[in-house]
């Protein structure tokens, strides 16, 4: 992991990351200059491959429910975590103790992002 990389990042980077870079690339097989359509861009997977879409000169419609057009409006979603190009999106980060907490705030259909538990 590069240097100055925070691990939660880049744990939401991978695990959203590798299902978005299938299914840009070895599913739909998109090339620059294209266009694609993201349902659920709002989420971590969905707001990832936007990131990666639009590194690789895909043009990309976003799709989301309305709770989240305000985030996806304001989002600089831009390239890779190290030279801080790929954003992760993280919604929030609890320490261990406060797990209740972390699953009722995930749970609650509020939020877009990971909700991360810290050790």
């Amino acid at each position: 992991m590069p240097a100055g990389v925070d691990p939660a990042d880049a744990e939401a980077v991978l695990v959203n990351g590798v299902t978005a870079w299938q299914m840009l690339h070895r599913s739909a097989r998109v090339r620059s200059g294209q266009t694609i359509l993201v349902h659920g861009a709002g989420g971590g997977v969905g707001g990832t491959l936007i990131q990666l879409a639009r590194h690789a000169g895909i043009r990309v419609i976003e799709g989301a429910s309305p709770r989240h057009h305000d985030a996806l409006r304001a989002a600089g979603l831009f390239a890779l975590v190290a030279d801080g190009t790929l954003k992760p999106a993280i919604a929030a980060r609890f320490p261990l103790g406060e797990a209740a907490a972390a699953l009722a705030l995930a749970e609650s259909r509020t939020v877009s992002g990971k909700v991360i538990l810290l050790p």
